[in-house]
């Protein structure tokens, strides 16, 4: 049996009408697939697997942006985890990841 093994994807979000968007407007997000050797490496640094594992996942962030107190720059992982208002985007992209590494399940 062969598996096919990806270093990373690209993961363009539904998010907030973001696939409605014209191509080179729309945000991507770059996911990540550690190796369990990388995992283990850092597991006794964090407290929580979760938000461990979602920083570790997302390699990057395009074209989405946030506004704090009126000013305007590019949206960052930590933004994910920590600004209200992003849980269904984080849970979109949970759901990518575990989707795209759920081996039991893919054909």
């Amino acid at each position: 049996m062969i598996y096919t093994i990806a270093k990373q994807k690209t993961y363009t979000p539904e998010w907030n009408d973001n696939r409605t968007l014209p191509e080179q407007e729309q945000g991507k997000v770059i996911i990540g697939f550690p190796s369990v050797a990388e995992i283990a490496e850092h597991a006794g640094e964090i407290e929580n697997a979760l938000l461990f594992d979602f920083k570790n996942h997302i390699k990057s962030i395009s074209k989405f942006q946030v506004e704090i107190d009126g000013k305007v720059r590019d949206m960052t992982v930590d933004d994910i985890i920590q600004l209200p208002g992003l849980v269904p985007l984080f849970e979109e992209l949970r759901q990518e990841y575990k989707k795209l590494t759920d081996i039991d399940k893919k054909k």
